[in-house]
């Protein structure tokens, strides 16, 4: 299930586009083992909301924050019980 994420209908229509999310996945197989691709026509990822976050569960510091890329920033995402979803 995806609980956040794709915009609205409403915002996707404000926003030019269809109001129905597009979601994606792709399996490429290999010899070696295979590739999972996801993918989504949604409004992107919010490098300051992850950085918020970020700072405010411990898992980075003010510093070590302003220091860090937007590939840094993504890796967080794949963390254990990470999420910018507010509860």
């Amino acid at each position: 299930m995806i609980d956040h994420g794709i915009e609205t209908a409403e915002q996707r229509v404000k926003a030019g586009k269809d109001e129905t999310g597009q979601i994606c996945c792709q399996i490429t197989g290999y010899e070696q083992g295979f590739t999972l691709s996801i993918s989504d026509d949604g409004r992107g990822i919010d490098i300051g909301k992850v950085r918020r976050k970020a700072i405010e569960k411990l898992i980075i510091t003010p510093e070590q924050a302003a220091s860090m890329s937007h590939d840094q920033f993504y890796q967080i995402l794949f963390m254990d019980s990470f999420s910018t979803k507010e509860m």
